[in-house]
């Protein structure tokens, strides 16, 4: 009866395709997902009502119009460069994210805190993927977690309303259920994987380097036998048809059009500008990389590492372009270079010492995006950088494994700083948004338009939002539509501001707004550029930061513009 009874366990085991040891590892997985989501939730929550910032405002237009006009994502209008253009035309990402925030808008209301609240799931998904696939890839995926959580490039996009974090968290999914679909000869797994990507794709363009990845990590396991490849013709007619229909319904084919737009912003980057700017942000933007140097080498690398990160600072500071900039800006582009250089040393290390499927997906992976990021995309910032995250924290704890000292909760201390500047990177950015967010509101109010006179404004970002908001108008320098007595707010650390002529225009007024006084993300006059590197090489810089500045002008007479 005993033997009986234990066969009968057994087969139930075999039947449910689960083992003792699974079975039992099954519930600190579970209490490593709870804490990896609250973690998470924990380190978003005191930014829910970050007010609309950059790009934003073009994703919220495109889903405020989906909710009448489902199939017409870019039907409408915006004034994006200082002139009326179609959304379609202006825009540089598909639709998919906007069809989420279409639905959270609709479901939950419009406001700052509902928005964000829709958007903790894609990055609760993102964290919980980069576990998952660090379970195949080393023995502590929590760390990888956690230090991917907590990279100002992964943290500081997780408080946006754009399309990156979900493109990122689609991603990470189909790669997971891509590898292991291979590993299993699993059709429902590379079916869904090959779902993702064509998701991913559709909502952030980027997605669609998957295929190549997927690709190479098919014909590294399977050799010639790499038949569940055919899969990915999915997302490769998927976009097909996409590129089509907006041709059809734009008479613009959006992913030519992209690739074009990058192309003719790439030509004016010079290649030593692009290389530097590139390893700035990789480091700057996973800075978990400085804080474990110590325990990522031998001791004897690290004098080695101290001296070549000077050397680098004074041969920056003889650069034409950097003659001109503080010393202590110098310092923060060395450290930062010479923790982007870190990352490629941790891919070729990762290489030459296992040379297998799995390092050579993260070597893909990480140089993919790097050369992406430097060559292709038509600026540098944290946005491109962020697909780089999970693998460069995968890569640094399998770096950290091989090291003597075994890994340990009192040997992951460097998580502590690391995190403590990612989160005053977020704060110096919600900050900096929620700055023009006031401004906007006290300026609309201050010059709110008479009878027969309109309140116009130049500047785009969450100012433009905000602004409309309050019943102001964007300023077409084309059409040139102001009037007599009309006013027109010019915010000096803004995009697309063209200064007015003070022949037809008088200044009536000037106001400062203070953000963080410490540390920018955005400022161009200041050298901070996370979201476009042409308003900085650095992703964020610390320094005395100048306050937001608007002026108010009065038109006088006809506008012209110098």
């Amino acid at each position: 009866m005993i033997r009986a009874a234990h066969q009968a366990a057994t087969n139930r085991n075999l039947a449910t395709h689960v083992s003792p040891s699974a079975s039992s590892s099954a519930a600190p997985a579970r209490h490593t997902h709870l804490f990896l989501i609250l973690a998470t939730l924990l380190c978003l929550a005191p930014f829910l009502n970050k007010a609309v910032h950059v790009d934003d405002y073009l994703f919220i237009r495109s889903a405020q119009h989906i909710v009448g006009h489902p199939a017409d994502p870019f039907g409408i209008v915006v004034n994006w460069n200082g002139i009326d253009e179609p959304l379609s035309v202006v825009t540089q990402n598909p639709p998919l994210a906007c069809y989420y925030l279409a639905a959270a808008g609709t479901l939950l209301g419009w406001g700052e805190v509902p928005l964000h609240l829709a958007f903790l799931l894609p990055a609760v998904l993102a964290v919980l993927g980069t576990y998952a696939l660090a379970r195949d890839f080393c023995a502590h995926p929590s760390a990888a977690a956690v230090i991917m959580l907590v990279s100002p490039v992964f943290w500081v996009s997780a408080t946006t309303l754009m399309c990156d974090v979900s493109m990122l968290a689609l991603w990470l999914w189909a790669v997971v259920l891509w590898t292991r679909g291979i590993e299993r000869d699993s059709h429902l797994r590379l079916a869904s994987a090959a779902g993702l990507v064509a998701l991913a794709a559709l909502t952030k363009y980027f997605g669609a380097a998957l295929i190549p990845l997927l690709l190479a990590y098919t014909v590294m396991k399977k050799r010639w036998r790499c038949w569940p490849a055919l899969w990915l013709f999915l997302p490769l007619a998927t976009l097909a048809a996409y590129d089509w229909t907006t041709g059809a319904r734009y008479g613009i084919r959006m992913i030519s059009q992209a690739a074009n737009y990058a192309g003719e912003h790439r030509t004016q980057m010079m290649v030593w500008e692009s290389i530097l700017s590139t390893m700035t942000f990789a480091g700057g933007g996973i800075v978990a990389l400085i804080f474990f140097w110590h325990r990522l080498w031998h001791w004897r690398w690290v004098p080695i590492a101290l001296a070549g990160t000077t050397i680098l600072g004074v041969t920056l500071a003889h650069l034409p372009i950097l003659s001109q900039r503080s010393w202590g800006e110098i310092a923060q582009i060395a450290l930062f270079v010479s923790a982007g250089l870190g990352i490629l040393a941790l891919v070729v290390h990762d290489w030459v010492r296992c040379r297998d499927r799995h390092s050579t997906l993260l070597a893909l992976w990480t140089l993919g995006t790097l050369v992406f990021t430097g060559t292709i995309n038509w600026t540098v910032n944290g946005r491109s950088i962020l697909p780089l995250a999970p693998a460069v924290a995968i890569l640094l704890v399998r770096q950290l494994e091989r090291r003597p000292m075994p890994i340990a909760l009192r040997t992951l201390w460097p998580v502590g700083p690391a995190a403590a500047l990612g989160a005053a990177v977020v704060w110096a950015d919600t900050a900096f948004a929620n700055s023009t967010r006031a401004a906007a509101a006290e300026l609309a109010a201050q010059y709110r338009p008479a009878r027969h006179s309109t309140l116009w404004f130049q500047g785009h970002w969450g100012f433009q939002y905000y602004m409309e908001q309050h019943g102001a108008q964007p300023f077409d320098i084309a059409m040139a539509p102001a009037h007599l007595g009309d006013h027109v707010i010019l915010p000096l650390h803004n995009s697309s501001v063209r200064r007015l002529t003070p022949d037809w225009f008088a200044q009536v007024a000037r106001i400062e707004r203070p953000a963080c006084r410490w540390l920018a993300t955005m400022q161009l006059d200041f050298g901070a550029g996370f979201y476009c590197h042409r308003y900085g090489l650095l992703p964020y810089k610390f320094g005395a930061v100048p306050p937001q500045a608007f002026e108010v002008w009065e038109m006088r007479m006809m506008p012209l513009f110098r």
